[in-house]
């Protein structure tokens, strides 16, 4: 099936006023055997993470403000509520049991994964700018399980493959009179989401791939300054 994005609706980026907060939207993965958070932060930051009376805290230096829709959507078998602090550098998730912990950075990127295996547990300290100013955390409701209408592979975890296993998608470009396209031929039907911050815009599909950009890094379109493919 081919996918056809608009690369003119794709790469539009609205600017924010000068000052304003930085946005980071917290994305989840269900794999097989852990659940992922991905932080994506655009500059680096310190962090923490920890999970205590199950309830994993995840800390930075420095206040934003975090959309957490994506992580409730699709790690509902992981996470039950989700509070934010008032000083806005953590936020505290309730678990729906006992999990593991595993962090890692990806670039200015932050990863936290919650493991099946419970015994396995690497907290990282939260920075010390954020232990002198932490506030108590502000309820918000997380959001409901998916309904049977949506993609399967968000309702239930998918098993991780191996990248000698992916399948391959050709990347293409078109180009039109009023606009670019980019066409992502997927051997069969995937489900997909765009999402766009300031420093660009990103296209996350429902299952892992090996990307074939050749014909997009020999001719790239006008409108496309950067090309990234990563698999998180």
């Amino acid at each position: 099936m081919r996918l056809r994005l608009l690369l003119a609706g794709l790469l539009l980026v609205a600017a924010g006023s000068a000052g304003a907060q930085e946005r980071v939207a917290v994305r989840g993965g269900a794999h097989a055997d852990f659940g992922r958070l991905v932080f994506d932060w655009t500059s680096p930051v310190e962090y923490g993470a920890t999970i205590e009376d199950g309830r994993l805290i995840v800390t930075f230096d420095r206040a934003t403000e975090f959309d957490t829709s994506s992580a409730e959507r699709h790690l509902f078998r992981y996470l039950e509520t989700v509070r934010r602090s008032e000083d806005g550098r953590s936020l505290t998730f309730d678990l729906t049991r006992a999990f593991g912990l595993e962090t890692f950075r990806l670039d200015t990127k932050v990863v936290v994964d919650l493991l099946q295996d419970a015994s396995q547990v690497s907290a990282v300290p939260a920075p010390a700018a954020a232990v002198a100013t932490a506030g108590p955390p502000a309820a918000v409701p997380a959001d409901t399980p998916p309904s049977a209408s949506e993609p399967s592979a968000q309702a239930q975890p998918q098993p991780q493959a191996q990248p000698q296993s992916l399948p391959e998608v050709r990347v293409r470009v078109g180009e039109h009179t009023a606009f670019e396209r980019l066409v992502f031929d997927w051997p069969a039907p995937v489900g997909y989401q765009v999402e766009q911050d300031a420093s660009g815009a990103r296209v996350v599909f429902e299952r892992p791939a090996r990307l074939d950009v050749s014909r997009l890094q020999a001719d790239p379109p006008s409108l496309l300054r950067r090309f990234e493919d990563r698999r998180v």
